[in-house]
């Protein structure tokens, strides 16, 4: 999902904004040389997950995110083309 508003206290966010909000940072995943599947740990709470960088080639970044981040606020930055 991709999101831009207000982050007032309540406004705007999916859902809520909540004082500790977790947040998953990952980033240089390289699908396109090798599957990635995040661990199954506490961080699967995040409410926002932020994908910094070469996550995969051509079209295949965002159906991979849809079905790893499922409900989830993903937010995605490009890598080095």
């Amino acid at each position: 999902a991709l999101w831009a508003g207000n982050l007032q206290q309540g406004q705007g966010w999916p859902g809520s904004v909540r004082e500790n909000m977790k947040i998953r940072i990952m980033s240089d995943i390289h699908n396109h040389i090798k599957t990635f599947q995040p661990p199954n740990n506490n961080d699967n709470d995040a409410g926002v997950v932020i994908l910094a960088g070469d996550i995969d080639v051509k079209g295949r970044s965002v159906p991979w995110m849809e079905r790893t981040f499922p409900g989830k606020v993903v937010l995605f930055v490009f890598g080095t083309p």
